[in-house]
């Protein structure tokens, strides 16, 4: 997971991206806009669909960054409609499941950035192909 969180703080430094969007483990979705938090996170990133609160985890990204530090709830939809609601333009999010990602592809449009975070394993060609065209909007 070391290039996403890179991928993501330099897009947050040279401001192709306002936010990302992010499952995070022991903090559930969280909303980053500083690059130097941003690294600090990366650890963290995860592709599960729920987690529990972590004290420390939650220490790392801020209680500010976290969408529910109570709850440690997992919805990045939610998590983009936040940012968005707060004036965000430009942002990216992460997800492990390719119906979300549809989803924000569907409501965000192709401005949005979607970075899979996937168990390949069991994944067939068919099902990498369909999440191919997802994941990269082609016009």
């Amino acid at each position: 997971m070391t290039d996403i969180p890179e991928l993501l703080a330099q897009s947050l430094e040279d401001r192709s991206i306002e936010a990302a969007v992010l499952c995070l483990k022991g903090c559930g979705t969280s909303i980053i806009n500083d690059p130097a938090v941003m690294r600090m996170a990366g650890p963290f990133i995860t592709g599960a669909d729920c987690t529990v609160p972590d004290e420390e985890a939650i220490s790392v990204v801020g209680d500010d960054n976290v969408m529910d530090p109570e709850t440690a709830k997992v919805d990045n939809v939610e998590g983009l409609c936040v940012a968005y609601d707060s004036g965000v333009h430009r942002a990216a999010a992460t997800t492990g499941s390719i119906k979300e990602a549809q989803m924000m592809r569907d409501m965000f449009g192709s401005d949005l950035l979607i970075i899979g975070v996937f168990d390949w394993t069991f994944f067939s060609p068919l099902r990498m192909q369909n999440l191919s065209h997802i994941l990269v909007k082609r016009s």
